[in-house]
């Protein structure tokens, strides 16, 4: 072979292989059809765009799009995810999963969505509910509720104020006693039930527990209160009852829910981590543990 015919050969390699990357690089040049697994509209280096998930995807677009759609249309979706597989692959090699916080957090949101969603599409049966709210009546039974009076007594004559006070009540009423040695209550209690843990919101845990522990109708001791005296009066408390079954269906239906996929999250971690090699520096954790037993901060 001459040496023109020579270059010639080359140069039509060359010319071959430079078209065959432009075409690539613009898309033109794509994949045979014959390759494509069944019921996979698109494969992106190996990754199966499925054939039902990209029609269901027009079928959306579609519903919110005036006009129907047209080839160009379904074009740019097939495009779209064609691009979305690309750019998840390369964040997958830039290891952006793990060095991401918010990559991160979608990842283990999706995951965990992923785990209970069996869970949360379940419709358990009435039987197993009320079983269910049996076993834990507790939870659904309303706190006990107290309605309490109290006296106050502040200043420098505010414990003998309130001795007097005490000694009253045997033979006065609450009210005249009140108004004849006690202070203004600045921050004044609901003359309504409260349940327990709100009325610590005004007590406090100490005079509340005092309070609830009482007999219905009966005053306490002089208690001391902040800067001050107290004297407290339980005047009615109803104790928690669970109601009916039937008026909190919902109710015992969403916590049933809320735990069987709390329960199905941890035996999915429990399984990833049976099959994971999973290597921890043990001699790390037991030097932070020394340092919390010196105690410095760790």
């Amino acid at each position: 072979m001459s040496y023109y015919a020579q270059r010639r050969g080359k140069l039509l390699l060359a010319v071959g292989a430079l078209i065959g990357a432009v075409l690539a690089a613009s898309g033109m040049l794509e994949s045979s059809q014959e390759f494509l697994p069944e019921g996979t509209i698109a494969l992106v280096d190996g990754a199966e765009i499925s054939t039902s998930g990209y029609l269901s995807l027009l079928e959306q677009m579609s519903k919110d799009k005036r006009s129907p759609l047209q080839s160009a249309d379904r074009r740019q979706v097939l495009n779209r995810l064609i691009e979305e597989k690309l750019l998840i692959a390369r964040g997958l090699e830039l290891n952006l999963a793990y060095g991401d916080p918010r990559v991160r957090k979608t990842i283990v949101n999706a995951m965990i969505e992923t785990a209970v969603s069996e869970v949360a599409s379940a419709r358990p049966a009435d039987s197993e509910l009320k079983r269910f709210y049996a076993d834990n009546s507790s939870y659904f039974t309303q706190p006990v509720q107290l309605r309490v009076l109290r006296m106050v007594f502040r200043g420098a004559d505010g414990e003998l104020r309130a001795r007097r006070a005490h000694l009253a009540l045997a033979d006065e009423p609450w009210q005249q006693v009140q108004q004849r040695l006690a202070d203004e209550d600045i921050l004044s209690l609901p003359t309504s039930l409260l349940p327990i843990n709100k009325m610590r919101g005004y007590l406090g845990p100490t005079l509340t527990d005092l309070a609830a522990n009482r007999a219905k109708g009966s005053y306490s001791d002089v208690q001391v209160d902040g800067s001050g005296y107290s004297i407290l009066l339980l005047v009615d408390m109803q104790q928690g009852s669970p109601p009916r079954f039937d008026s909190i269906r919902e109710q015992v239906n969403s916590e049933y829910l809320r735990r069987a996929g709390d329960d199905a999250l941890r035996d999915y971690l429990d399984q990833l981590r049976d099959g994971a090699d999973v290597v921890i520096d043990q001699d790390l954790l037991h030097k932070l543990d020394a340092l919390d037993a010196d105690g410095n901060p760790g």
